[in-house]
């Protein structure tokens, strides 16, 4: 494929980053499609605020939290300060943050490769990967940690790859590790160590070599990094980062040759799944110009070498972990994505590969095309929501096969990536949140309506559902949420003043104590006969409704809050 081929690679990084936050942004306020860790961060930024204690964390109840650092604490607070105390201003630094990034993988690219059209598709590739999507839309720690990994990375290849030793690549090495200690823990010294070893061996017998160490600058950043775990020992002692510990290391290490070789597989699979349908291009095309990928590798010895060691000790250091979890390896993700779409661009040159392409393209576009003429169709008959998830994937479709009359000999593979960030970005900001609807806000409501209870309302529940996660940010801190032991409730209900009651507890625990207010419902995820039976029957709101769960409050009738 030839450069020409291309649309104007400049200003078409600055177009895909607004264009990746503009079809995120829709899914920031949705509590619908809330993860259960983004509770541990929201409220402990809720207490922060409330209490004015800016680097202790604690959970709702009060108990401190040091598990993870304080960064990503401090980024929710921000959100909230700027934005009130919601859901949006929670997670819309997460979403800059993966904004940034994208913009950052093509910086990356551009330093290791050189090239605009590498550049371009590799932060095509890395916005439409499903798995950092899901990332950029959670108030959790795991964006930030991908994104201070990479700066630090950033400033080492400008400086091992370019030798560009301006100060400010030094900063960006070590002030981005540090950044990582104070969000995530002792992966950052995992990062330093890779910087230093790397530079090491590749230049043992280059007495040319730039220096990657600046002693000033590491000072001043290893004190940042442990200023917070400091400040937590002199002020909690010694059990505040036994805590962190725990957490990093004690608790998820096993030696288990069991859990390695699984881990091996899900990880692997995991990679190969996220990074679909350029893992699958990209296996097919090595398979019919072998040639092609081993000539690049070769070109770019160092390149490959460092990307795939990155990736081999992010895989190393979780492959025996307890806790398997595919989204540990994104830091490693951009980089991965740079040496795909290097690859890729050597491979679209052979002309069955670009055959490949084009089959693949089409099927791909068609797919996006017929869901979204089904949500078109869902949304006139279920939901108005429907509609506009599938008028974003039309827009993909509609980008991609301009794209591809632009060129008649393959579609630019950057249209692909635009099409797979509609395709996910869409149903995840429009659809999913009526499909699975929460009723947090509307719980709130009732529990906020009363006036007769003080500052703080203690609500009780038999079940550990998500929503009810999600009540103490909903409300500010002022809710907060006790579980009942698994097991039937407890005889009149343990006389507590509120209980949350799903329909199947509230008939079985029936009680002339207490008054019930239906305060929401969940839905149940409907299947293709629930669509047959609305357009046959044409009675959306019977259809709909049946699909509902209701979520019921129980009131103590003249209970008292304790």
């Amino acid at each position: 494929m030839k450069t020409h081929d291309m649309i104007n690679p400049k200003g078409s990084i600055v177009a895909l980053v607004l264009l990746f936050f503009f079809l995120l942004a829709p899914a920031l306020p949705e509590v619908s499609t809330y993860h259960s860790d983004e509770h541990f961060y929201t409220d402990a930024a809720v207490y922060m605020i409330q209490h004015s204690d800016y680097l202790s964390p604690h959970y709702a109840d009060g108990s401190l939290r040091t598990k993870k650092p304080i960064l990503t604490y401090w980024a929710i607070m921000a959100g909230f300060t700027t934005f009130g105390v919601n859901f949006f201003g929670a997670r819309l630094p997460f979403l800059l943050a993966g904004c940034v990034m994208v913009w950052l993988t093509y910086r990356m690219a551009m330093q290791l490769f050189k090239t605009q059209r590498v550049a371009l598709l590799a932060a095509a590739i890395l916005a439409s990967n499903m798995q950092f999507l899901v990332l950029c839309l959670r108030a959790t720690p795991d964006i930030l940690q991908v994104l201070f990994m990479n700066i630090s990375l950033c400033g080492f290849i400008a400086i091992a790859f370019n030798r560009d030793t301006r100060l400010r690549n030094y900063v960006m090495i070590y002030f981005g590790a540090a950044l990582v200690v104070l969000t995530k823990g002792l992966l950052g010294l995992v990062l330093v160590a890779f910087i230093l070893v790397y530079h090491l061996l590749a230049h043992a017998r280059d007495t040319a070599a730039v220096r990657i160490t600046h002693i000033p600058v590491m000072v001043i950043a290893a004190a940042t990094a442990f200023s917070w775990y400091a400040g937590m020992f002199l002020q909690h002692g010694e059990g505040a980062l036994w805590s962190f510990y725990t957490d990093q290391i004690g608790g998820k290490v096993s030696g288990s040759e069991l859990y390695i070789f699984a881990n091996f597989k899900d990880y692997l699979w995991g990679v190969f799944r996220n990074f679909l349908p350029w893992s699958l291009v990209l296996v097919l095309g090595y398979a019919i110009d072998r040639k092609a990928v081993h000539d690049t590798v070769r070109q770019h010895r160092k390149q490959t070498i460092f990307i795939v060691g990155w990736f081999s000790l992010m895989l190393a250091i979780f492959i025996g972990s307890t806790d398997c979890r595919t989204r540990y390896l994104v830091p490693a993700y951009p980089l991965l994505a740079i040496l795909v779409a290097a690859l890729l661009w050597r491979l679209l040159d052979h002309r069955w590969n670009q055959r490949i392409w084009r089959w693949v393209s089409s099927v791909v576009i068609g797919l996006v095309s017929v869901a979204g003429v089904c949500l078109l169709a869902a949304g006139i008959f279920l939901q108005v929501h429907f509609a506009a998830g599938g008028a974003v994937l039309l827009g993909g479709a509609a980008a991609a096969v301009w794209g591809w009359k632009r060129n008649r000999t393959s579609m630019p593979p950057v249209m692909m990536g635009i099409l797979l960030l509609a395709a996910l970005s869409g149903p995840r900001g429009f659809v999913l949140p009526t499909l699975e609807f929460a009723p947090a806000r509307s719980l709130t409501d009732c529990l906020l309506r009363s006036d007769r209870f003080g500052e703080t309302i203690d609500v009780w529940s038999l079940s550990r559902a998500n929503y009810l996660r999600q009540l103490y940010t909903l409300s500010h801190g002022r809710i907060r949420v006790h579980y009942f032991r698994p097991g039937n409730l407890p005889a009149q209900l343990e006389n507590k003043p509120l209980v949350v009651l799903n329909n199947r507890e509230k008939e079985s625990n029936k009680s002339d104590d207490y008054g019930i207010e239906r305060c929401g419902a969940v839905f149940r995820a409907p299947a293709f006969k629930t669509f047959y039976n609305v357009l046959l029957t044409g009675d959306r709101n019977a259809i709909y409704g049946s699909l509902q769960e209701p979520i019921f409050l129980a009131r103590r009738i003249g209970g008292e809050q304790r």
